[in-house]
């Protein structure tokens, strides 16, 4: 009878590996498709019908530990209310800036989406509710995508928790280009902020993925 231990050895090594390398990859990106080689950067994403890739200015984070300081605005405005100016008066006290590279290879008259998820991940934020705010802006150079802007203040809510920036797509196209600014807030609201002294904020940009559709 014929020894088959090393075969079943050998193949549930390789087995073992797939299962690393496949929770590896989705623990980041979530594409039904997806399949990394050996030669490519853990922040592309290779699927049956295109590719996304992601490239983060000095990484995905945003860390603070006692360096915010309440921002007054840039000139005297008369007003009612917490905040008296518009937001463009108000220099923000942390910007992310990224960007995402889609090839939509799936032929132009399907309408077939390419879609993504962007995400807040808030892992420490010591601050009160309501005073760390966010806005982001997004541009793309292709035609008939979907970008994620919010020119109003968004709360950031207090403590650990994941915040959905919203959702954008990539149109059939060849390396198109969504970039995106995320700006965060620390507003002087005119009255007494000592209680937010010292106060500790950690976050990270996250972008998910979804399977192409035509929805």
């Amino acid at each position: 009878m014929k020894d088959n231990s090393k075969t079943n050895t050998l193949l549930l090594t390789v087995i073992g590996v797939a299962t690393l390398l496949v929770a590896v990859i989705g623990a980041t990106f979530a594409y039904f498709t997806a399949q990394v080689s050996g030669s490519e950067k853990t922040s592309t994403v290779k699927m049956n019908a295109g590719t996304l890739s992601i490239n983060y200015v000095n990484g995905n984070a945003i860390e603070s530990t006692t360096e915010f300081e309440p921002t007054k605005p840039k000139t005297d405005c008369e007003g009612t209310g917490s905040y008296y100016c518009d937001i463009a008066q108000y220099t923000p006290v942390g910007i992310k800036t990224f960007t995402l590279t889609g090839s939509n290879s799936t032929p132009v008259g399907d309408g077939m989406k390419m879609p993504y998820k962007l995400q807040l991940v808030v892992t420490a934020n010591g601050f009160t509710a309501g005073t760390l705010k966010y806005t982001l802006s997004g541009s793309s150079t292709g035609t008939g995508d979907s970008v994620v802007s919010t020119d109003t203040w968004k709360d950031i809510p207090t403590g650990a928790n994941t915040v959905d920036l919203g959702d954008g797509y990539f149109m059939p196209g060849n390396n198109v280009k969504h970039t995106y600014t995320l700006n965060v807030y620390f507003p002087d609201n005119h009255a007494n902020q000592d209680d937010n002294k010292e106060k500790v904020f950690n976050a990270k940009v996250n972008i998910t993925t979804s399977e192409i559709t035509n929805k």
